[in-house]
Parts: C-alpha cells; sequence; structure tokens
C-alpha cells in the first residue's frame, strides 16, 4: 500500500495508490495535486502490472515513478542533470504544446524525461537502447523497465503527427528570453549541412570541407550570446544564408518584440541589399567583409584589451566610422534624385593579426566599442566548436527517421541545365583570352609590330587570328544560349527530408547540452581543470553507479568516488550546489538529495 505524506491518513481512497488529506483539503487542489504527483495503484517498484492494467483500459496516462532502495543502480548518476532539467521548463512546455499522449504507460512526461536521460548517457538514437538492459536503466527512473526501441519509435511518431515541433521550438526560445532577455543581445546564425546517402531526390549543399556538393540538408542555428542554441530551422531546399536569414529574423523578431539586437554571421551571409533590409527590420548585423581591400597602414592600429568571464583578451585594432558597402540598386546611366541612396554605409573595424594580415569586420552597431566588436565577431567559433561536439556526443545527424515530404508548390531552384553551359562557358572565355594574349605577346615590347605594316602581321598570323575569331563566336553562342535558359525552375521534382522527429529530438537534445554547460559552470568553482577534463567528468559522473534510498519523501542519491579523490571531492560540492535547489524528481513528490557514498575502509579478515 502507498505511504502518506506526513499529516495525511489513510482512506478508501488508497485503494488506488493516493492519500486523502483528512484536513478537508478542497476536491480541486487534491486533484491538481494528484495530477502533477501522478498516481499508482502498484506497491512493488519491480512490477508494474497494476498501472499497465490500467493503461490499457485508458485509465492511465502517464506512469508515476516508484523508486525503492536499491545498493547499487548503473548509470544513475545521470540523476545529477534532473535538477537542472526541472529549471529548464522543458516538461512543461511539451505539456503546453502537446498535452497529452492519450492512455499509456510511457506518457508524454516519461517520455521527455527517458529521451533527456537518454542523450546524457549517449545513447544517441533509438536503435541503441538495445544495447542497454532496461530493467537497470528502469530502475534509474522509477520504473520496472525503461521503454525499448519500438515503443520509443512509436512515441516519437505520435509526437511527430501532430506537427508541432517547430511550435515547441519557438516556445523554448520564447522561455529562454524570458529567463535573461541580456541573453539575445547578440545572436549567432550560421548553417550546418548534414550529407545525405539514400535514394531521396534531394537539392544539393557543399560542406565546407568538401569540394563538391552533394545531395544534403541543412539546418540553420541561431545561438544567444553566451553561445547557446536558441532555435533552429530546417531548410527545404538548401538555401543559402542570404537567403534564409531573414525568414528566420522575421521569427525571431516575434520573440524579441522592438529591441534592436545584433546578428553576427560569416561571410555566407554578405549581402549589403540584405544588411539594408534587416537595419530596416531592426537588426544590427555584424560580419567580416567580403571580397579583396587595401591594407590600412600598420600605424593606424592601437591595441585594446578586454576581460571578460576571467580570461584576457587583446587585439590591435583600427577603426572607420563610415565606409561605402556595395550597391543596393543597379547602376544607371542617370541616377535620379529622388531614387534615394545608391550605396549602404557600415562601420569598419580592422584587426591586425602576427602574420601582418588584416581582418576586416563590418557592422551597423555603431555604440559598441572596437574592441567587443572583435570579439563578438571571433566568438562566433563557439558554434562551430558546438556542431563538433553535438555531432560527436550527440549525433547531431543522425537519421531519426525515414522519407521525403514534397516541397511547397511555389518553391523554385538555380536551373541546372545552366550549369553546363555555364562550365563551357567559362572553359571557352579561358581559351578566347589565353588566344589574344598569345596574338598580343607576338607584339614587341614598345607596341611595335615585328611586321613592316599591319596587313603583313595580319597575313603571317591569319591562323592564329582564325582561332580567335571561332572562339569568341564560341564564347558569343554560348551566351545567348545561356541567356536564353530561366535563372530559375520550378523544384517540384525535388524532395526535402522528414524533419518533424529531428526537431522534437533537437529540443531535447539542446536542453540536455544547456544542463551538461550549467553543470559545467557549477563544477568550475570546485575543479581546476573544468575548462580541459569538465564535460570528461561530468559524462564520467552520468555513467556511475549510485546508491538508490527512499526516506520519508526524499530520495536519497549516493554516487560511488569518482576516479581520483579531487574528482570525487568536485562532484561532491556540485552535489550540495543542487540540492540547494530542493528539487522533485518529475512526477513524484520525493526530493531528490544528492551526494556521494561515504568511504568505507577494508576491513582486514583475522585469521
Amino acid at each position: 500500500m502507498a505511504e502518506c505524506a506526513p499529516g495525511e491518513e489513510e482512506t478508501e481512497a488508497e485503494e488506488f495508490g493516493t492519500c486523502w488529506p483528512a484536513s478537508g483539503e478542497p476536491l480541486e487542489e487534491v486533484l491538481a495535486r494528484l495530477e502533477a504527483e501522478g498516481f499508482s495503484i502498484d506497491f512493488d517498484p519491480d512490477d508494474r502490472s497494476g498501472d499497465r492494467a490500467l493503461a490499457r483500459l485508458g485509465l492511465l496516462e502517464d506512469a508515476k515513478p516508484l523508486f525503492a532502495d536499491r545498493p547499487a543502480v548503473r548509470q544513475a548518476g545521470v540523476l545529477l542533470a534532473i535538477p537542472l532539467l526541472a529549471e529548464s521548463r522543458l516538461l512543461e512546455l511539451f505539456s503546453a504544446v502537446y498535452h497529452s499522449l492519450g492512455a499509456a504507460f510511457y506518457g508524454l512526461r516519461t517520455t521527455v524525461v527517458v529521451l533527456f536521460v537518454a542523450a546524457l548517457l549517449r545513447i544517441k538514437r533509438a536503435e541503441h537502447f538495445k544495447e542497454h538492459n532496461p530493467r537497470e536503466l528502469g530502475h534509474v527512473l522509477g520504473l520496472d523497465r525503461a521503454p525499448e526501441v519500438k515503443t520509443v519509435r512509436r512515441k516519437m511518431e505520435q509526437l511527430a503527427a501532430r506537427r508541432r515541433a517547430h511550435e515547441l521550438m519557438m516556445a523554448r526560445a520564447k522561455h529562454r528570453i524570458s529567463e535573461d532577455p541580456e541573453r539575445v543581445a547578440f545572436l549567432y546564425v550560421d548553417g550546418h549541412v548534414q550529407v545525405y546517402y539514400g535514394k531521396r531526390a534531394l537539392a544539393k549543399a557543399k560542406k565546407p570541407q568538401d569540394q563538391v556538393a552533394k545531395p544534403a540538408a541543412t539546418d540553420y542555428w541561431v545561438h544567444d550570446a553566451d553561445g547557446q542554441p536558441l532555435l533552429v530551422v530546417t531548410c527545404e531546399l538548401n538555401e543559402s544564408l542570404t537567403q534564409m536569414l531573414e525568414p528566420i529574423l522575421q521569427d525571431v523578431k516575434r520573440l524579441l518584440g522592438e529591441r534592436r539586437v545584433t546578428v553576427v554571421f560569416d561571410r555566407g551571409g554578405y549581402s549589403p541589399k540584405l544588411f539594408a533590409r534587416l537595419d530596416k527590420l531592426g537588426f544590427d548585423v555584424m560580419t567580416y567583409r567580403k571580397g579583396k581591400y587595401a591594407a590600412w597602414p600598420t600605424s593606424h592600429f592601437v591595441e585594446e584589451t578586454l576581460e571578460l568571464e576571467g580570461r584576457r583578451y587583446g587585439y590591435w585594432l583600427a577603426e572607420r566610422k563610415r565606409v561605402r558597402v556595395g550597391r543596393l540598386r543597379p547602376k544607371r546611366k542617370k541616377a535620379s534624385s529622388k531614387a534615394g541612396p545608391q550605396y549602404f554605409w557600415m562601420r569598419e573595424v580592422r584587426v591586425l593579426r602576427r602574420d601582418g594580415r588584416q581582418t576586416a569586420i563590418l557592422t551597423t552597431n555603431r555604440n559598441l566599442e572596437k574592441v567587443l566588436v572583435a570579439y563578438r565577431q571571433f566568438n562566433r567559433w563557439r558554434q562551430e566548436n558546438f556542431f563538433k561536439y553535438m555531432q560527436e556526443e550527440f549525433e547531431l545527424d543522425g537519421l531519426l527517421e525515414y522519407g521525403a515530404d514534397p516541397v511547397s508548390p511555389e518553391a523554385d531552384r538555380p536551373n541546372p541545365a545552366r550549369r553546363p553551359l555555364e562550365r563551357q562557358l567559362a572553359a571557352a572565355r579561358e581559351r578566347l583570352q589565353s588566344l589574344q594574349a598569345e596574338l598580343g605577346s607576338e607584339v614587341a615590347p614598345q607596341g611595335a609590330l615585328p611586321q613592316r605594316t599591319i596587313r603583313g602581321f595580319k597575313i603571317a598570323h591569319a591562323e592564329l587570328r582564325a582561332k580567335i575569331a571561332e572562339a569568341a563566336a564560341e564564347v558569343a553562342r554560348l551566351r545567348e544560349e545561356l541567356e536564353a535558359l530561366p535563372q530559375r525552375v520550378s523544384a517540384a521534382d525535388l524532395e526535402s527530408l522528414k524533419s518533424e522527429r529531428k526537431l522534437i529530438a533537437d529540443t531535447i537534445k539542446m536542453t540536455a547540452y544547456e544542463v551538461e554547460t550549467r553543470l559545467l559552470g557549477l563544477l568550475s568553482d570546485h575543479y581546476s581543470r573544468t575548462e580541459d577534463e569538465g564535460r570528461t567528468l561530468l559524462q564520467a559522473a552520468f555513467q556511475s553507479t549510485a546508491r538508490l534510498e527512499v526516506r520519508d519523501d526524499e530520495l536519497y542519491v549516493e554516487l560511488v568516488p569518482q576516479s581520483s579523490p579531487h574528482r570525487t571531492k568536485a562532484i561532491a560540492a556540485l552535489c550540495e550546489e543542487l540540492n540547494t535547489l530542493d528539487t522533485k524528481f518529475p512526477g513524484t513528490h520525493l526530493r531528490l538529495r544528492l551526494g556521494i557514498q561515504p568511504h568505507e575502509p577494508l576491513r582486514i579478515l583475522q585469521g
């Protein structure tokens, strides 16, 4: 029979594993509490047949976690992350967007907790669940057994069928912004290409490391000022950053209101016309200058330093308050006085590097100090590090569902028929230039002809001139054929990969990464090598065996000592900080109490 909390008496309601207060608690409050804490008709945590029967009858929407005293539970160290999971409000966001999965033993809350814990344990996709003992993993979560491969797939399919992943992503971003509006003072935007090796007809894209475009899917990620992921947008046809940046920021604008923030990106988003549109939309931009530019005199550069987050940064900097960038309209013979400015004006900050080269940074933010301009632009590399880490540790590019959707009927793409002609035209122009250079080399250095007359020069080089005429005609022919073809055509023959499951999984993985990062920050005060080994130590702690014990309304989780005393001491200090959050395990009234098992000296057997 379920135990009652202090101040409650056993009544007939205990037939259903709940407690009815003797103090006359209003029925509405009782129902709200029961819904928050869950209920169970089972008394043995290793035998949940009663709750499973209720789920089959449609009377249970989620299993209440039941814990038992267990001397050694493998991977129970992952419970270190539960207090920060509760603070992230991820469960509440899922509940607000999806409400419920209907009658089920593994309901919405349990499914999200399972997937969150799996991410931190590096169970990277549903197929990997079969590599773990379901009973042992279930004991970590307060279940008789964890869901297996088919169940996880089915739950993800149920969520994906509702097509609310984008709404969930935006809800998470809105919550993150409401927690700390300053974290979006700067936004970093970059694309991540996932190469596709299947048989679907996908648009092609090129990864920075590759020279050849391949079928792929491209996601655009938005990170906050601290480098933490805010949201991700999947595009249909691998559109460039210049095409995607404006619609992405229009979505972000709905979250920010009228606040003006600075968007930082690389040269892939370089477009003066785009800069002008984003300026009108209410965003400052910051990016590297594209193309060739003349070097500034080294005498203009001054060393400036910045101390931030315990680190010191130094740069040699120079600045020009107003530089002309690009052309907003095509060049006209006679510009109208009412046509408006033809150029976009920006601020340019140059960084002098140790090798003598200069890095040019353009921005419309005129109030930011020069040293902060350099720091913020170079800080964009946090995104690249994020992609690398997430790919290695969380399998960011894992294909979670098969199949593809047709692209939007109005979608178009660059005309593929133009590409071979463009290559032929480039080759023909190169041949023409080579022949013209050969003819020019026949002229004397002072410009004098080797023959006495121009007619004699033409006769002597008639064959070369004929080749030039033939090459010029070929260039003209190819140019006419290319101009006759449309620049863009319908993309109806292409598909885009299904993305609902991936967006749901990305939301959970983003939260897992955020929780791991916050734990890393808490650990930094107690572990001197946090920067180099902090994440490795946390992963080892997640995989640690722990003793579980239920005492009244508390769940004690005592991890085994780590590989060395100083690591054990650091994890113990982390546990103390997490205990101050006074967190209840999701779906229960049990408060988590985390710690390290006390050291027991070896006993020497007496013969």
